[in-house]
């Protein structure tokens, strides 16, 4: 995959040690060893951009509408807090139709192949944006299952 110089991303991904999701913001900086190279955000080290997998999102652009979980504070009394799932999935923060979209028809990633574990959080709950994406995830046949009993509890 070929970048301009001066191309600002955003990659989510999840993060091999604590299985929660994690975003890297970066520019395009150059290419070294036919490999393009980043600067992070507000950083002035340079990288090598990190091999693309089929469970990395990759968009154009800074300031995207897609928050991560641990972005979003809760006031719980007195104190604020932040909470990540450490479920393995790509856990944002947006109106399922802008997830959906931003997945479907902005996703630089031709490798990604993972809508099953792109999970949108709604305060508590977790809500699979594809839900009859074919998926071999323990964890995501978890989050869909208490999506089912709760939509039948809802209709009783």
């Amino acid at each position: 995959m070929k970048f301009q110089i001066g191309t600002k991303l955003t990659l989510y991904s999840v993060s091999p040690f604590m299985a929660c999701t994690q975003k890297l913001e970066l520019e395009i900086t150059g290419e070294k060893d036919n490999r393009p190279t980043f600067k992070k955000r507000g950083f002035c080290r340079e990288y090598f951009l990190p091999e693309l997998i089929e469970s990395s999102l990759l968009f154009e652009g800074w300031d995207l509408p897609l928050k991560l979980d641990s972005e979003v504070k809760v006031k719980d009394g007195i104190l604020t807090k932040s909470l990540f799932r450490g479920n393995a999935c790509l856990n944002l923060v947006a109106p399922i139709e802008v997830i959906a979209q931003y997945v479907t028809n902005r996703n630089l990633n031709d490798l990604f192949t993972r809508e099953d574990a792109v999970i949108q959080i709604d305060g508590d709950k977790e809500i699979p944006v594809f839900p009859n994406a074919p998926s071999q995830s323990a964890v995501v046949d978890r989050i869909r299952s208490h999506v089912l009993i709760s939509t039948e509890a809802i209709l009783l």
